[in-house]
């Protein structure tokens, strides 16, 4: 989870993050990105 520029937030944009000197990409999603199991 991180912050995104507005223009940057609509959901399946693609971004990339500097992670210890690497680049990754990722995929803006909608929130909860894991499945609540608050009702068994």
């Amino acid at each position: 989870m991180g912050y995104v520029k507005s223009s940057s937030s609509k959901v399946g944009t693609s971004l990339f993050c500097e992670v210890r000197g690497k680049l990754y990409e990722y995929n803006v999603c909608k929130m909860p990105f894991v499945p609540s199991r608050y009702y068994l």
